[in-house]
């Protein structure tokens, strides 16, 4: 069991520097180098005394690239005062005596490892994000809303959805009978939405259907219900700046011998 005593040996410093010592934050490694320097200068009633890296080592049990770090914590602090006299390689150290020069840290700040001032955490606070900046236009709500809702919609035969795909269906199997069945389904969604969302009334989509199919350009290239949604403005210009000159058969639908009678979707 450890047993000091006054009589092997003590440090004599003044009562006011060691009050003023505990006023003070010092980093463990710089108190520790601090300590030894007290021990080395007064404790051998000493103002200064030349102490080697090799001693700093041995005393605090620091490895040799602490301690240029620590006495860098305490020159900054300025509590210690570091010289090099003569031709000597090793440094003399003494205690600034005179606490008031001393240049403690504040009392927010913390330390790092690497004995640099670290500024104290702050809590962000992110604006919240202003929806009504950037207005959507009724026509991209609309989409998504008939999107929603009219994936899972069945269309009934008599609908005009249903009539007006397989109007196109059956003036497409009028030129080439061996066609690939659609999805009627399929097709009558984008019917629903030249209804709803491009307000356009089934007269104004038969019409197209009907002129489209008859010209000599546009019958190999409308060839579904989304490519008819997708050109039917161009359609419209182009079936009004060129007449029709068909007669009155114009439109007229054979009746198909494979048993899909007009308005009736193919199953799959």
């Amino acid at each position: 069991m450890a047993n000091p005593q006054a009589e092997n040996g003590y440090t004599r410093i003044s009562n006011e520097i060691m009050d003023n010592l505990a006023k003070i934050r010092i980093a463990g490694e710089a108190r520790q180098m601090l300590d030894v320097i007290i021990r080395k200068t007064y404790g051998f009633n000493k103002k200064e005394d030349k102490i080697s890296t090799s001693q700093f080592m041995e005393l605090t049990g620091l490895s040799r690239i602490a301690i240029p770090k620590a006495r860098r914590k305490l020159l900054a602090l300025n509590i210690i005062t570091v010289s090099k006299k003569g031709y000597s390689q090793g440094l003399t150290y003494s205690i600034q005596k005179d606490y008031e020069k001393w240049k403690p840290y504040p009392k927010k700040d913390t330390v790092s490892k690497k004995g640099y001032r670290c500024i104290p955490k702050r809590t962000q606070v992110y604006p919240k994000k202003d929806t009504n900046c950037i207005p959507k236009s009724s026509t991209q709500k609309k989409e998504r809303q008939y999107t929603k809702e009219t994936i899972q919609k069945t269309y009934s035969p008599t609908s005009k959805e249903v009539r007006l795909s397989t109007l196109l269906l059956d003036l497409i199997l009028n030129r080439k009978p061996n066609f690939r069945k659609p999805d009627i389904q399929k097709w009558s969604l984008h019917i629903n939405r030249l209804l709803n969302i491009d307000n356009r009334t089934s007269d104004e989509i038969e019409k197209v259907i009907k002129w489209c199919q008859e010209d000599d350009f546009w019958c190999v290239n409308i060839l579904s219900t989304e490519k008819l949604r997708k050109q039917i403005d161009k359609l419209e210009i182009k079936m009004n700046n060129k007449p029709n000159n068909k007669g009155d058969n114009y439109g007229k639908i054979k009746q198909h011998s494979e048993g899909y009678p007009e308005g009736t979707p193919f199953d799959e």
